[in-house]
């Protein structure tokens, strides 16, 4: 389910991509996305992906919780990532992890990888952040050597490891929980 990680290969970078807030209408492209990717090794249908996504959506505009940010090629989404806050006073949580903004779920499609566009959805959504808070966390599965490698050299510390933080359990390995000061 991971990306396949090989730090010698640099792709160019991909020039004319737009990196935007998502809108309500790209919840069929973004859910796709999402199907492809994990669908059938989570036994879930398109319509759960569309569903859930399109409820993140609905308010997206005026939420003050939660952002996607979406990579878009030529009028097709290549991928996106979703910022969201954990306020762990409101919300139950199964591990333990601090309150606070947290960059979730990173997706880029396999055609467009090692363009740079990961890195560029992760300092977008940071610029965003930057505004509502001077930090931010990420939880990673130790296996996934790709995206651990983006957010270290994105600026991410290593401050704890685990089976599992806030509602998240790492199958196959460990996890880790990044910080970033803003």
């Amino acid at each position: 389910m991971f990306a396949h990680f090989n730090p010698d290969i640099n792709g160019k970078l991909l020039r004319g991509v737009i990196y935007r807030l998502a809108s309500i209408s790209d919840a069929s492209k973004i859910s796709k996305i999402t199907f492809e990717r994990e669908g059938l090794v989570r036994n879930k249908d398109f319509k759960y992906y569309l569903e859930r996504t399109r409820e993140e959506l609905e308010n997206i505009e005026t939420a003050t919780d939660f952002h996607l940010i979406v990579a878009e090629y030529k009028g097709e989404i290549i991928g996106y990532g979703r910022s969201i806050y954990y306020d762990l006073r409101k919300i139950q949580v199964t591990y333990p992890a601090p309150s606070g903004w947290y960059l979730m779920g990173l997706v880029v499609k396999p055609e467009f990888r090692r363009h740079g566009i990961g890195h560029r959805i992760t300092e977008e959504r940071l610029t965003r952040l930057s505004k509502r808070s001077n930090k931010v966390y990420c939880v990673v599965n130790s296996n996934n050597k790709a995206a651990v490698d983006l957010y270290e050299k994105s600026g991410f510390r290593k401050v704890d490891e685990g089976e599992g933080f806030l509602k998240i359990k790492f199958d196959g390995g460990k996890g880790y929980l990044f910080k970033r000061d803003l």
